[in-house]
């Protein structure tokens, strides 16, 4: 028989009652799985309560494990009972077992992680009146942590500073932000090697948003990016995000490839 528990401390700051370890008969740990609660109202205006869970285990204690997460997850939901709130995880598109396993079990697999390429826009580009687009200054650990700063304050949390250090030294770096007088209207940043380029991240400030801000500094980027010789232009997107696909939509996407499959369940 295989029973759960939880550690006795916390597991790389998750706390103990959020983490849970799956012990077979001779006291062996065959699966360990937690959940992180997120609140992603810039990313995920629709569903702001996504709980991610971690489930690592042999098959034989999946079920076990899997049924414990969504539990706590439904607890975790419950805090906050008047915003929409969704479980997933994240399993290899060439996974097929991992994936049929979800599927069974009632869980969506519609949503996913791509990588699109970009097209120029053909429309103008329009930027609010009085503002002025410019590079954003990361010449100190303070100003590098203020981009990281209001990046994570809009949802941009992928980003941290050895990443950023790795990327501020390849050919194609930029930071660029669109501001009027002291306030940050927008910020994106873009990286790349040769003729490649990849946004890496983007945000529009909440008070700005609609009025094509986002549209406008990509497709400036990507003019600044292509007279550098970098005319491959990418991104990653969440299909789940629609301010990610309707940004994405703007510049006549191409699907190049899918990277990861994030199976749900509504809570």
């Amino acid at each position: 028989m295989q029973h759960l528990q939880h550690p006795l401390t916390p597991v790389n700051g998750i706390p103990a009652e959020d983490v849970f370890l799956v012990m077979d008969d001779l006291g062996s740990q065959v699966g360990m799985g937690y959940v992180v609660c997120q609140f992603q109202q810039h990313l995920d205006p629709d569903c702001p309560i996504n709980i991610y869970a971690s489930l690592e285990s042999a098959s034989s204690a999946r079920y076990l494990l899997s049924g414990a997460l969504v539990a706590r997850a439904r607890q975790m939901r419950d805090m906050n009972p008047n915003a929409r709130a969704r479980v997933y995880t994240a399993v290899r598109v060439d996974d097929e077992a991992q994936q049929a396993f979800y599927r069974e079990n009632g869980w969506n697999l519609e949503h996913t992680e791509v990588r699109l390429k970009l097209n120029p826009a053909a429309a103008e580009n329009r930027f609010p009146m009085g503002s002025v687009i410019r590079e954003i200054p990361l010449n100190t650990q303070e100003e590098q942590m203020g981009l990281l700063s209001r990046m994570a304050a809009n949802d941009v949390t992928h980003l941290d500073m050895g990443f950023l250090f790795q990327v501020m030294r390849t050919p194609h770096f930029r930071a660029l932000g669109i501001t009027r007088g002291n306030q940050i209207l927008a910020e994106a940043v873009v990286a790349g090697n040769n003729k490649n380029c990849e946004l890496l991240a983007v945000y529009v400030s909440p008070e700005s948003r609609m009025q094509g801000i986002g549209k406008a500094l990509v497709s400036h980027l990507m003019t600044v990016m292509a007279s550098e010789g970098a005319t491959e232009f990418t991104v990653r997107m969440m299909t789940r995000s629609a301010p990610q696909m309707a940004l994405s939509r703007a510049f006549s996407p191409e699907t190049l490839d899918t990277l990861t499959v994030f199976p749900e369940l509504s809570l």
